[in-house]
């Protein structure tokens, strides 16, 4: 829970140093929305969680289309600084059975991984970009997540989806993706992470369509 908090406050953290670089209304002005959507974020997340623990789960399942959840997150770090830039390719009518506050939470988790760490690396100058797609095939609903940052290491794949795995490089500890792989897979879903041939990170997502969907408990 307090790793994922670190998620919109990182996003008012960006859009404040943004704001200070700039000094121009219309920054200020987006700026003011991004920390008003950062603490909607803040409010929810703690709301599900006192939910979460009261036993409350299973009615906050319900039928939920993809394109929301990704509008969701795209609006809220869309233009957090210059330099980034998403691609989404959402069929609309791609529906699932889900914890919308948690499946949002998972995937706000890769985006601010992705951006953290870009911006660790190349600054807000050079632009970030990241790519979410999802589609129907196979009976289920496919979402792809992609970067143009430095990649994982591919030794170290398979460790950073364990809890507390230790990145030196970076210098902290890798909750976000066993954060994400576990919200997945209490969806009835599977979640695979590797490396762009052209370069960056790619995290595969498979979930169940409505009716299909066994909520792991």
């Amino acid at each position: 829970v307090i790793h994922n908090l670190r998620n919109p406050l990182y996003l008012v953290s960006m859009v404040c140093e943004r704001a200070s670089e700039e000094r121009k209304l219309e920054v200020y002005q987006n700026g003011i929305d991004k920390i008003k959507l950062a603490t909607d974020r803040l409010n929810e997340i703690i709301k599900f969680n006192l939910d979460f623990v009261k036993g409350k789960y299973s009615q906050l399942l319900k039928p939920v289309k993809v394109l929301a959840i990704v509008n969701r997150i795209t609006d809220l770090y869309r233009g957090a600084y210059k330099g980034l830039t998403f691609e989404t390719h959402v069929d609309g009518e791609v529906e699932i059975l889900a914890i919308e506050s948690l499946l949002v939470e998972a995937l706000e988790c890769l985006v601010a991984n992705f951006i953290e760490a870009y911006v660790k690396i190349h600054g807000t100058e050079n632009g970030a970009s990241i790519g979410i797609s999802a589609k129907l095939k196979y009976g289920k609903c496919l979402i792809e997540i992609t970067d143009n940052g430095p990649g994982i290491e591919a030794s170290t794949i398979k460790d950073i989806l364990i809890n507390q795995y230790k990145s030196e490089k970076e210098g902290h500890y890798g909750l976000g993706l066993p954060f994400v792989k576990r919200v997945v897979e209490t969806h009835g879903g599977s979640f695979f992470i590797s490396n762009n041939s052209s370069g960056g990170t790619r995290c595969d997502i498979a979930l169940n369509l409505p009716g299909g969907t066994s909520y792991k408990s």
